[in-house]
């Protein structure tokens, strides 16, 4: 007999047989050691609550359906992130949490990672970023080939890099910053907890402040969008505005 640890079913042992008709989840048979089925059912029962949180967030922000699943990664590359976007006003997607992630933060600053990867879907930040990165990736595939693009690719990286040393971003790395502060921001009044927010992100860092907070390309180097002390300050300038205004945050 195979056991289904996310719907809980038992099911008559077939010839590969290795998934819940019913769910889709794996099965376990029952000489499989007990630990492996108990393992299961607490990472299901972690991820069950991730969801409910996701899907809290996703209503607050007025969406009466969402479509975003929410998966417990092994990947320690991979802390968190999301792919998706909002399509017809419903969000669809998967948002990703890393085990390692899960061991190192409170609920309270996973609560806002959750609401911060919300905010990505909710306000279609993926497509806008892959519309940008696409052209230069075609660029860089058809420089493989033909000189010409070959150059102006080089070209690129080499305004890029003017308007770094003109104490500016490129375009690529402004939408960068200002996604994912805004998506800071929001998930700071999603969960009412601008203390959890700025710890989480320390905490993501080690407490290097100096750390690079996202990253950007130009000749196969990589520079910082911001860095992490810079990243915690704007989200403190905005949120204390709203606090003038009256708003509350723990």
């Amino acid at each position: 007999m195979l056991f289904c640890p996310k719907c809980g079913r038992h099911i008559k042992e077939k010839p590969n047989l290795r998934f819940c008709p019913y769910c889709g989840a794996g099965l376990y048979s029952k000489n499989e050691p007990r630990e492996g089925v108990k393992n299961a059912r607490e990472a299901n029962f972690e991820r069950i609550k991730l969801q409910k949180i996701v899907n809290q967030f996703f209503y607050k922000l007025g969406n009466s359906e969402t479509l975003v699943s929410v998966k417990i990664t092994d990947d320690s590359k991979m802390i968190a992130g999301a792919r998706g976007l909002k399509l017809f006003n419903i969000p669809i997607g998967q948002i990703f949490v890393s085990k390692p992630l899960l061991n190192k933060l409170s609920m309270s600053e996973l609560k806002f990672v959750l609401a911060h990867e919300v905010v990505h879907i909710d306000q279609n930040h993926l497509p806008i970023t892959i519309l940008l990165k696409l052209p230069r990736e075609i660029i860089d595939e058809l420089g493989k080939t033909y000189l010409v693009a070959s150059a102006i690719s080089t070209v690129w990286d080499l305004v890029k890099l003017w308007i770094f040393w003109q104490g500016g971003l490129p375009p690529e790395a402004t939408i960068t910053k200002q996604q994912e502060l805004q998506a800071d921001v929001w998930a700071v009044f999603l969960t009412r907890d601008k203390t959890a927010a700025i710890s989480c992100l320390k905490k993501l860092v080690d407490n290097n402040l100096n750390a690079p907070s996202h990253l950007w390309e130009a000749f196969d180097v990589k520079l910082p969008v911001m860095t992490m002390r810079e990243r915690i300050q704007e989200i403190l300038k905005v949120i204390s505005q709203y606090e003038r205004q009256g708003y509350v945050f723990k």
